[in-house]
């Protein structure tokens, strides 16, 4: 994703992980809350058919 992990210990590598998919989510626009998704129940059986 990016991230320049070298030279870090477990637990920078592991926030370090944390923030970049965090920044993914928002670059691609996915919400922060299910209750922002308009259609949850949609998007959970659209996922057990795939």
């Amino acid at each position: 994703m990016g991230v320049d992990t070298a030279g870090m210990d477990r637990a920078a590598y592991r926030k370090a992980a944390i923030g970049a998919v965090k920044q993914l989510s928002a670059d691609v626009g996915i919400p922060t809350w299910l209750e922002a998704m308009e259609d949850l129940e949609f998007l959970a059986q659209s996922a057990l058919t795939v």
